[in-house]
């Protein structure tokens, strides 16, 4: 009897769980963060940032309409992609409404991540990056102003 009712419970916690895991890594999720500094320079006061990281290929809404809105939304002064916008599942060519989309919004810069170069998409991505017009830094830095 006491298998049995671990049975029956177990199966909505596994249920509840995968539903977590699938939103979590699915879903359009936005943090806003104050970070107030003394030493940072007046003109840079309200300054918005969007950073967008680990995507591995998803896809938000049709032509990525979801993520776009999100960022659309954030009225971002700069867009930072730190990584991981592709994986070996990606197909590049799906990535490209949204790249454009983002560098229309405001200016990109962009860094790869471990799966651009594991996937092989790493050079690819980043002359498609360049073409949409996003900054693509590698072992350099643009300074803001």
């Amino acid at each position: 009897m006491a298998k049995r009712r671990t049975r029956l419970w177990l199966l909505p916690v596994m249920l509840a769980a995968a539903g977590f895991c699938y939103l979590d890594n699915c879903t359009v999720q936005t943090t806003f963060r104050t970070l107030r500094c003394a030493t940072l320079p007046e003109a840079f006061s309200g300054l918005r940032i969007v950073q967008i990281s680990d995507l591995h290929g998803r896809v938000f809404g049709k032509e990525h309409a979801a993520l776009l809105d999100a960022v659309r939304a954030a009225k971002p002064d700069f867009i930072a992609i730190t990584g991981d916008l592709a994986d070996e599942d990606t197909a590049l060519p799906s990535l490209r409404p949204l790249l454009a989309g983002l560098t229309a919004l405001a200016p990109v810069y962009y860094v790869t991540g471990n799966h651009e170069w594991a996937s092989g998409a790493a050079r690819t991505l980043m002359a498609a990056l360049k073409t949409a017009g996003a900054a693509v830094l590698g072992n350099d830095y643009r300074v803001l102003r």
